[in-house]
Formats: C-alpha cells, sequence, structure tokens
C-alpha cells in the first residue's frame, strides 16, 4: 500500500507542476503573440517585394517576360503614379511589353480592384485603386 500513497503523491505533484507549467506556457504564448504576428507580416512584405524586383528587374531587361501585362502595369504604376493610358502604353512597349490601348481598357475592367481609370476621352489616366493588392502610389 505504501508504493501507491507514493505514486498518489508524484501524481498529485505532477498534476500540479504540469498546470503551472501550463499556465506559465499560456502567459508566454501571449507575450510572444504579436511578435508572432509582425514576423508573418515581414515574410509576407519580403515576398511582396521580392517579387516585385522580379518584375522590375523584367522591365528593365526590356524583354518580353511572361509575366502578364497587368503586373507589369501596376509595377510601373507603383513607381511613377498615375500615368496617361497612351504613355503607359508606349512606356510598357518600351520595356519589351506587348501592349496597345485597347489592353489597357480591358485589364483596368477586369481588374477593377487593382486599377481605376480617371477622365474620359483621349485624355484617360490610369491609377492604382487605393484599396487594391498592388499597394498605394503617389498621384501627381
Amino acid at each position: 500500500m505504501s508504493n501507491y500513497v507514493h505514486i498518489v503523491e508524484m501524481l498529485k505533484a505532477r498534476l500540479l507542476h504540469d498546470h503551472s507549467g501550463l499556465q506559465e506556457n499560456k502567459a508566454e504564448q501571449t507575450k510572444l503573440r504579436d511578435t508572432f504576428f509582425r514576423y508573418q507580416d515581414l515574410e509576407n512584405e519580403a515576398d511582396r517585394v521580392q517579387k516585385r524586383l522580379e518584375r522590375v528587374q523584367c522591365l528593365l531587361s526590356r524583354k518580353e517576360s511572361g509575366i502578364p501585362l497587368w503586373l507589369m502595369m501596376g509595377t510601373i504604376l507603383e513607381a511613377t503614379g498615375r500615368m496617361d493610358i497612351v504613355d503607359l502604353v508606349t512606356c510598357l512597349i518600351y520595356f519589351g511589353q506587348n501592349a496597345s490601348r485597347q489592353a489597357i481598357e480591358s485589364i483596368t475592367k477586369t481588374h477593377p480592384k487593382e486599377f481605376v481609370v480617371l477622365g474620359k476621352g483621349k485624355r484617360k489616366q490610369v491609377d492604382l485603386n487605393l484599396f487594391g493588392g498592388l499597394g498605394t502610389t503617389k498621384n501627381k
């Protein structure tokens, strides 16, 4: 019987130890939660910047890249802000992209979360939608 008394004492000690350890664990997790979220935010930001670097390198190489035109268009607008559609077409062609006014207008209709068209007629301008997925832009 004395062995069982010892086992019961050890189990009670284990219970108290584990309960205390679990509370400490949860308290430490709570302290680390904001740090973990910050880490995730930094990872997401690094991924976004890495992808933008690749697009910028493709544009600067002035070669067709296989990257969708709407992403290349967004990359240019991130750097420049609002542009006339005609100027954007000329710019994309300069950087080796196959672009036309019709393609740009189609992209703005297909990706309304990313782009906004301002003005009418020949003076239409395109800009990044401030609520879109490519980020904010400087307006000129």
